[in-house]
């Protein structure tokens, strides 16, 4: 189980419903909570998360003989509603990269435009993922945060628990040399204040990490300005499958 999971259940599962025996805990008691956590403002697919994360453990419970059928499946999980995927059509994308060019996070941008990589994944990225020989790029983490309030960021396994080896186009390698070099730069001009503990490939000029919503909060002014304002930056990778 990866730390994350591990985070989900001691900061939302636990709370709900750790004081009720393993072997007396009912559907009704599951389903309640999947009910209060939609009325809380809880998004559908969170929920559906959420669900499948206990439903995994309490499968594992029945493995290991502490119950005999698992609770959760009884349970009625809310519809999530799929947006259509937008992509950037050819000129956009021109325009895209227009507009980027020189931008605090071209690279970030630009690296999500041209390997279809999760924004999670990008900036979780280290150096030692990176092979510049073999033209490689090993995705194997991301950058998340524990879910409580203030909660640290920490490095966890992909979304998908699955490490791939992706060979993007000589131009993303190119751009993430031009980012090495970058990242050198600042690392002696920091001295002693640099702090890049994980070997980040995105991190700022004092090598801590980037916020996400920084990066996402950016994304969308951009992509208002070249007149594409519903643009998701979940859009922007999937545009790779398009002008791969």
């Amino acid at each position: 189980m990866t730390k994350r999971k591990k985070g989900i259940i001691a900061a939302v599962i636990k709370p709900a419903l750790g004081a009720v025996a393993l072997q007396k805990l009912k559907p009704h008691q599951i389903q309640a909570f999947y009910n209060a956590m939609q009325l809380d403002g809880v998004s559908a697919k969170t929920v559906r998360n959420i669900h499948g994360i206990l439903h995994s453990a309490l499968k594992q419970a029945i493995k290991n003989g502490y119950l005999n059928q698992n609770p959760s499946e009884m349970c009625t999980l809310p519809r999530v509603a799929k947006r259509d995927i937008q992509v950037l059509a050819d000129d956009a994308v021109a325009a895209f990269l227009a507009a980027i060019d020189g931008h605090y996070f071209e690279s970030v941008y630009f690296v999500d435009l041209f390997t279809g990589m999760r924004i999670s994944e990008i900036l979780g990225l280290t150096w030692d993922a990176v092979d510049f020989t073999a033209g490689s790029i090993l995705v194997s983490k991301q950058l998340v945060r524990q879910r409580e309030k203030g909660g640290a960021f920490y490095l966890d396994s992909t979304k998908t628990d699955k490490a791939r080896k992706i060979k993007p186009a000589p131009v993303v390698m190119d751009k993430l040399r031009e980012r090495k070099r970058q990242q050198t730069e600042w690392q002696l001009k920091a001295g002693p204040a640099w702090s890049n503990e994980w070997g980040l490939v995105f991190a700022d000029e004092l090598g801590h990490h980037l916020m996400q919503q920084t990066v996402y909060k950016n994304y969308k002014r951009i992509v208002a300005a070249i007149g594409q304002p519903g643009l998701r930056l979940h859009d922007l990778r999937h545009s790779y499958a398009v002008i791969s």
